[in-house]
């Protein structure tokens, strides 16, 4: 009796050091799970973004998520750690630093982004349980597909002067020991990056938007029996017809007063017939705003590049004249201005930041350039060029057929452009008239035009 109870307290023992033993194997792997697609929100008091994200944490805790929508410029990589259910990340976001901080309940996470340039509120939740677009071994074929793809239609024939024989040898080892999408993107778009262009950008589309306002897209008011102010949140493409009207409507009520502040504050500038179509209302007369040339334009024209441009000689027009655009066959001046009803005659202010880019930058500088508007605030984004989605493909060898890589976009910048005046904003940004420094009290930016608008020219 006493050897049966000896025998079944060891074999007790050893039933509850393998439970142990399943315990602690379990708890130390128990974030694998978490591993994969997510998508992330970004919720701030204007806009909402959604990015697809992979999230890979490993059992020490390190870990790392990827955004894997648009991120233009940035390699989307956050790093961080995973404890106690908190995930706490860091990375780039619009070249400057960012924190991400949320809390795991249940399959989604919620939290904040700290940023240099702005606040904003996070939500993760899983994926949709989809197979992966490209198979990891697939990946060479994606790279090659993307080297090419650069190589063919890339704006400028010479590449920036890169020796894209020389990338392929440095980013095609990387792509090859990539384990999953998060470490593809990164590398790929570290290999356009590399160009040294804005908007050259590889990423994955989900089919939705990835951004959405939550403000109107033009909002105007009074801000004194003498100003008026107008902001202009997107240069989106969509509804044009409803922008043109809604800039109407805006200068119809305040374009009687002395001086109108234009807050361009946080528009991207997504389109660039938008800010050319708010030019035409907002300049009093017809100016000419930028010119820019394609590949195809640089060889009709017989130079390297647009430095050698006359822009002078190039056929110019009006965005909303389609017979007149045709003529431009890959370079061509844009001309706007001159189109309300009542061309307004007093000051404009206008109000810029580090997230205003592309069409945002192109429209604040031309309003410079045409002697009607002082620019206050902080320097711009730097990243003015017309982009396009770029098709590319790998080949199933096994087929001997040609496929569009699916889910992945990659978009390339397709004209080099620069101002009237002849100044190149993309890599460069522009300079307000008067800096203002970030506070988190009185809107300084707002206050600082007002104070401009009150004092003599």
């Amino acid at each position: 009796m006493i050897m049966a109870i000896s025998y079944s307290t060891a074999r007790l023992k050893a039933v509850l050091h393998a439970l142990i033993a399943i315990t602690v194997v379990t708890q130390s792997g128990s974030e694998q799970h978490l591993n994969g697609r997510w998508t992330l929100t970004i919720e701030t008091d204007q806009r909402i973004v959604e990015h697809p994200v992979d999230l890979r944490i490993e059992a020490s805790g390190s870990s790392r998520l990827v955004l894997l929508g648009p991120v233009n410029g940035d390699d989307g990589l956050f790093r961080g750690t995973f404890n106690q259910n908190r995930l706490t990340l860091n990375g780039l976001l619009h070249g400057r630093e960012a924190s991400m901080a949320m809390t795991l309940a249940a399959d989604s996470m919620t939290g904040e982004l700290d940023g240099e340039l702005y606040r904003a509120k996070l939500s993760l939740r899983r994926g949709p349980g989809v197979m992966p677009e490209v198979r990891v071994k697939d990946y060479p074929k994606v790279f090659e597909g993307v080297w090419k793809g650069v190589r063919e239609n890339y704006y400028d024939p010479g590449l920036s002067g890169v020796d894209w024989n020389e990338v392929h040898r440095k980013y095609f080892p990387l792509t090859r020991a990539s384990r999953n999408d998060g470490e593809l993107a990164v590398t790929l778009r570290r290999m356009l990056r590399e160009l040294k262009s804005s908007y050259a950008d590889f990423h994955l589309s989900t089919g939705n938007p990835a951004v959405r306002l939550k403000v109107d897209r033009v909002e105007w008011k009074a801000l004194s029996p003498t100003a008026g102010y107008l902001a202009i949140r997107s240069f989106s493409p969509e509804d044009l017809y409803s922008f043109d009207s809604n800039l109407d409507k805006a200068m119809d009520a305040i374009g009687g007063k002395r001086g109108i502040v234009i807050d361009l504050r946080g528009n991207r500038g997504e389109n660039l017939e938008a800010a050319l179509a708010a030019l035409n209302i907002l300049l009093p007369d017809a100016h000419t705003i930028a010119y820019f040339v394609t590949r195809e334009g640089l060889a009709n024209l017989g130079v390297a590049s647009i430095d050698q441009v006359d822009p002078a000689k190039l056929p110019s027009a009006f965005v909303d004249n389609p017979a007149a655009i045709s003529q431009f066959k890959g370079a061509g001046m844009y001309l706007a201005g001159g189109k309300y009803k009542r061309p307004y005659t007093g000051r404009y202010i206008v109000l810029i930041d580090e997230l205003c880019g592309g069409s945002c930058e192109l429209f604040a500088e031309a309003m410079r350039e045409a002697g009607v508007a002082d620019l206050i605030g902080r320097r711009t984004t730097g990243a003015l060029s017309v982009s396009t989605s770029v098709t590319f493909t790998f080949v199933q060898w096994f087929r001997l057929v040609r496929h569009d890589v699916p889910g992945w976009k990659m978009t390339l910048p397709m004209m080099d452009f620069r101002t009237a005046g002849k100044k190149r904003i993309d890599g460069a940004g522009i300079e307000p008239d008067l800096k203002v420094e970030r506070s988190a009290g009185e809107d300084g930016f707002l206050s600082a035009a007002r104070r401009k608008l009150e004092s003599p020219r």
